[in-house]
């Protein structure tokens, strides 16, 4: 008998001293406060809410408050991450099922690993451009674009370039100004071209 006044004692405390859940108040790069049940992303500031009980009602009211906008939150996000899909286009915080759905295959993943957490850049080759998703532990958490250099040259002109468009190109594929990604860029759009042309 005092063994099962012990475990429902004991079972009542972790009731109380256990949170349902996280609740993280975050702030994106435009300034805009939101509320969410995950940690906030990697560019933005914000944390863990810390909320406890007070006397009278405050505290339900502040839970259902804070509740409310969690849902709120996620909701928003779920329509984000949707619209990323329909529009083929990255968002932060989407998994990577979600991202393959938006943007198909990668063309390349440079996985890394730092400090136990898994961080990965992911690179998606595509007519327009190429995108530069990286992502932490498996979701989105910074997105870079770069329009290509030459999409005209990537995909198959209806003419080829004149021998000037091509000494530029050349000029442009060996100069070490241009930067690594856009480097590359071009000496694919000169590959390119060499083929239309022979």
């Amino acid at each position: 008998m005092n063994t099962i006044r012990l475990i429902t004692a004991f079972s009542a405390l972790l009731l109380i001293v256990t949170p349902a859940w996280a609740i993280n108040r975050c702030k994106g790069p435009d300034g805009k406060m939101y509320y969410q049940d995950m940690p906030c992303a990697a560019e933005h500031s914000g944390g863990e809410i810390d909320i406890k009980p007070a006397s009278g009602n405050a505290a339900p009211e502040a839970a259902d408050q804070a509740r409310t906008q969690t849902q709120l939150a996620n909701s928003r996000q779920r329509d984000a991450i949707n619209q990323g899909i329909a529009t083929g286009e990255p968002v932060i915080g989407m998994n990577e099922e979600e991202l393959q759905r938006a943007l198909g295959t990668p063309s390349k993943v440079i996985a890394g690993n730092y400090g136990g957490t898994q961080k990965d850049q992911i690179i998606f080759y595509k007519p327009n451009g190429t995108w530069h998703v990286y992502t932490a532990s498996g979701l989105v958490e910074s997105i870079e674009f770069s329009p290509d250099v030459a999409p005209h040259l990537r995909n198959r002109p209806t003419r080829c370039p004149t021998e000037l468009e091509l000494r530029n190109l050349r000029v442009s594929a060996n100069s070490n100004a241009a930067g690594p990604d856009k480097k590359a860029a071009y000496e694919r759009a000169l590959k390119d071209a060499d083929a239309c042309r022979q």
